[in-house]
């Protein structure tokens, strides 16, 4: 009875002090790995050098587990959340718990772009100008452009010479023409030599400081300085806050033409963005912004909100 009752205890103490370290020795920790986006793509776990396609979901204690994302055809790895950050292949040393979120998303194409080709014609000689920049012509000059994007085309023409007007892509006279590159476009500007006096060089125009804006439009007032007549295409762009985040957009553009010396207001349609700025508060908050283009001067404007 004796001996059996020592064996038990015996046992027991065993028991006691082996299990307890036999536990630590294999010790697991959970890796639970999670996808996100719209793309597809997988995670691969690099465990001392070996690869392995499928990652386990327990890894003992201690265990240094590389994860490796891969995006299939056609989309990107877009970054880790959870216990990895960044964009590279995340290392973890599995001392605890991980659990790790993988966003896959569609991959980004490039836009579609279509070439907008200038030619001069004529006895006389100018130079053509757009906004947005990219066309600055001589004798020719071909410019892509992003598709949908609105390109306005001004013609100056240089002393003794006069613009006597647009043929192609629905542009026409002898004001600035607005061309949607929707395809592949081609336009010829003609200049021709003057038979009376040198046609002055030409102007540059300038806005008020401030302006009025009614029914959506902003009220600019412009002026030309100079010898000459003022030709070209404005832009205004304003810092707008949307939720948390103040964004640069482009909140209006117009083609103007003035003569030399003269002063008129141009009616600029403003965005949406624009609008609901401009409505905030109870009388409306003003709005700055900025001025730029071919043919006037940089400047800066403040917008005045609707009058209630």
């Amino acid at each position: 009875m004796r001996q059996t009752s020592r064996r038990i205890l015996t046992l027991a103490l065993l028991a006691f002090f082996l299990v307890p370290a036999g536990r630590a020795l294999a010790a697991e920790f959970a890796l639970e790995i999670n996808y996100a986006g719209f793309g597809s793509g997988e995670v691969e776990c690099e465990i001392e050098g070996t690869v392995e396609f499928f990652c386990e979901p327990e890894y003992e204690a201690g265990t240094v587990v590389t994860l490796i994302p891969t995006a299939e055809t056609g989309s990107e790895f877009a970054g880790w959340s959870g216990d990895c950050s960044g964009f590279a292949s995340c290392v973890l040393t599995m001392n605890k718990d991980r659990s790790v979120t993988a966003t896959f998303e569609e991959e980004s194409l490039p836009e579609p772009e279509f070439v907008l080709s200038v030619t001069k014609a004529g006895s006389g000689s100018g130079t053509v100008t757009s906004s947005p920049t990219g066309i600055d012509c001589g004798p020719l000059c071909a410019v892509p452009f992003v598709e949908g994007t609105e390109v306005t085309l001004s013609a100056i023409p240089t002393a003794g010479s006069v613009f006597s007007g647009w043929v192609g892509s629905g542009c026409s006279g002898t004001e600035p023409c607005e061309v949607r590159m929707d395809g592949p476009r081609g336009v010829t500007a003609t200049f021709d030599l003057t038979s009376g006096p040198p046609t002055p060089p030409a102007g540059t125009a300038s806005v008020g400081p401030t302006a009025q804006v009614k029914s959506g439009k902003a009220l600019l007032k412009l002026a030309c300085n100079g010898e000459g007549p003022c030709a070209g295409s404005l832009k205004l762009t304003a810092q707008i806050r949307s939720g948390k985040k103040t964004k640069k957009l482009v909140i209006g553009k117009a083609p103007f033409s003035l003569a030399a010396g003269a002063k008129k207001t141009l009616k600029v349609k403003l965005s949406g963005p624009a609008k609901q700025a401009l409505a905030k508060g109870r009388h409306g908050t003003p709005l700055k912004a900025k001025v730029s283009g071919s043919g006037i001067l940089g400047s800066t404007v403040t917008l005045k909100p609707p009058k209630k």
